[in-house]
């Protein structure tokens, strides 16, 4: 398998029952919010201890979770910024094409 080549652009990874980590692989910079109530998937992402996974509150919609994270890095905006949900790839988007998408500056 070759290396992937990072993404300067920051990934707000919103996540439900998921496993996210494949996605953020891309990314130079992400946080994960996470929102499952699935135990296996909940106790996976806190043995990470990885301060960049967030747990926050199942509300049934994963906008939430990105407002939030805008209304709270108002100030300090990254230049881009991919808002994903954790299961993106093979539900929205087949890996093959994003792969090829994945390091452009707009989407």
């Amino acid at each position: 398998m070759s290396k992937i080549e990072k993404s300067n652009s920051y990934f707000v990874i919103s996540n439900f029952n998921h496993d996210p980590m494949p996605l953020s692989i891309y990314a130079k910079n992400f946080e994960v919010f996470d929102q499952s109530n699935d135990p296996e998937i909940r106790r996976y992402l806190e043995n990470l201890r990885d301060p960049r996974i967030k747990f926050s509150k199942h509300v049934g919609h994963n906008i939430i979770d990105y407002l939030n994270w805008i209304v709270d890095n108002w100030d300090n905006l990254p230049e881009v910024v991919v808002f994903a949900k954790g299961n993106m790839i093979g539900r929205h988007i087949d890996k093959s094409h994003w792969e090829k998408i994945y390091l452009n500056n707009h989407y």
